[in-house]
């Protein structure tokens, strides 16, 4: 019996949930601080992955993709209406 080829090449398959959930504890992938509670926290709105806000907002001065996954990240306007802010 042959493998599919998503597991020959090692992928794994994609969650089925829906909700975005974002974890706390986790690092800033562009300046590798712990994200705290008490942060500004942007997420991209392609892969919705969630850095500082004064990281991601520097980060996207000189690159239009995500620091994690290189996804596009659309330019909207200088407010950038497209990433979503929160605190968490």
């Amino acid at each position: 019996m042959a493998q599919s080829n998503d597991r020959h090449h090692g992928n794994k398959e994609k969650s089925s949930r829906s909700s975005l959930s974002l974890d706390i504890s986790a690092d800033c992938a562009v300046c590798l601080s712990k994200i705290s509670s008490a942060e500004p926290l942007q997420v991209l709105p392609t892969c919705h992955h969630g850095f500082h806000a004064h990281c991601i907002d520097a980060w996207l001065v000189l690159h239009s993709t995500c620091p994690l996954c290189r996804a596009n990240v659309p330019f909207c306007s200088p407010q950038r209406a497209g990433l979503v802010s929160c605190y968490v």
